[in-house]
């Protein structure tokens, strides 16, 4: 459950990024704890369609928001807390290698599962 607790937890961080970055000028952005928001939300007492109804709504949302950009604003820069000046488009870059890795990790542990019986 943590994994796709976590998948929600960072579609939404990345919701309030992207659009931050399309309305401010450079905005500044900070880290966040991921592993801070898996413990102090109690991933692991959700459910498998909780996590994922959130993760699809807040994904459907920011894939609208990436649709409706045009190529000015995914142009647009911030400033990464520890990376520093980033753009929009690379941003969401990012998150789909991000997405390919915890995918590998759940299709792993789905496999697992089923071979444990």
């Amino acid at each position: 459950m943590e994994l796709l607790g976590h998948l929600a937890d960072i579609e939404l961080i990345h919701a309030e990024r992207f659009r931050r970055i399309l309305c401010e000028d450079r905005p500044t952005l900070v880290p966040f704890d991921p592993e801070a928001w898996t413990a102090t939300l109690d991933h692991n007492n959700g459910t498998p369609s909780e996590y994922l109804n959130l993760f699809e709504a807040i994904r459907d949302a920011n894939l609208t928001t990436w649709r409706r950009s045009s190529a000015r604003q995914r142009a647009r820069e911030y400033i990464h807390g520890q990376r520093g000046a980033e753009s929009y488009e690379l941003l969401f870059k990012m998150c789909a290698g991000h997405d390919r890795l915890h995918y590998a990790q759940l299709e792993e542990a789905l496999r697992s599962a089923r071979n444990r019986g």
